[in-house]
């Protein structure tokens, strides 16, 4: 039976003017070092996820308003973006972070944090779990660590957003579509930061871009 593949239509796209990410795939740029010839290079587009401002579920930790994580390639992606792939995160690439064997919080005295994905269309969710930073032994968490922990809350929440009503309320998606019921198996995310500064100080959000392939 045939499968119908939805596709994501962003509201905001960082990298081009373009008004859908359908669009944006169909006009994506080769990247720099790609030759002609060589039709198995990809191109490569990328558009940022927009974040909203988050509030604290309750049982919180204070946290120093903007607090930031930056997750960055030791060495710049084909295209030349440095965010790291979540592909590269779940397959143990912890080679590809730089600095991914240090502490992701540096003197922090919290052991824990919560973590909230605010996706377009799927607010009503109010989708967040809670990340512990202090491992066995009272290690705290590594670079690489957080990274992966911030992939597998991902994983959950698209479980999650596949089996739920897509659609917010009020004029939430009233420019565009990121309806997640579809296939994404066409799509990988990067991960380029995690932090505080947008909302309540208790919580932390990703910048992520979806990154598409044609």
């Amino acid at each position: 039976m045939a499968t119908m593949h939805r596709q994501l239509h962003p509201v905001h796209i960082n990298h081009s003017s373009y008004s859908s990410l359908a669009n944006a795939v169909s006009g994506a740029v080769m990247p720099p070092h790609s030759r002609p010839h060589k039709k198995h290079q990809p191109a490569i587009r990328r558009t940022a996820v927009p974040t909203a401002p988050a509030r604290a579920s309750g049982g919180f930790l204070r946290w120093p308003f903007n607090t930031v994580v930056v997750f960055e390639r030791t060495a710049p992606s084909c295209d030349g973006d440095r965010g790291v792939s979540f592909s590269d995160i779940k397959q143990g690439r912890y080679d590809l972070i730089r600095n991914s064997g240090e502490p992701a919080f540096m003197n922090c005295s919290q052991a824990s944090l919560e973590f909230k994905i605010l996706w377009p269309g799927y607010h009503h969710l109010d989708w967040h779990c809670t990340i512990d930073l202090v491992l066995a032994h009272g290690r705290p968490m590594t670079r690489f660590e957080f990274a992966r922990s911030i992939v597998g809350a991902y994983e959950r929440f698209f479980e999650r957003a596949r089996r739920a009503r897509y659609g917010g309320p009020g004029k939430e998606n009233t420019k565009g579509s990121w309806d997640l019921s579809g296939d994404l198996s066409r799509y990988d995310f990067a991960l380029k930061a995690v932090h505080n500064r947008d909302g309540h100080e208790s919580v932390f959000q990703a910048e992520v871009e979806i990154i598409s392939y044609c």
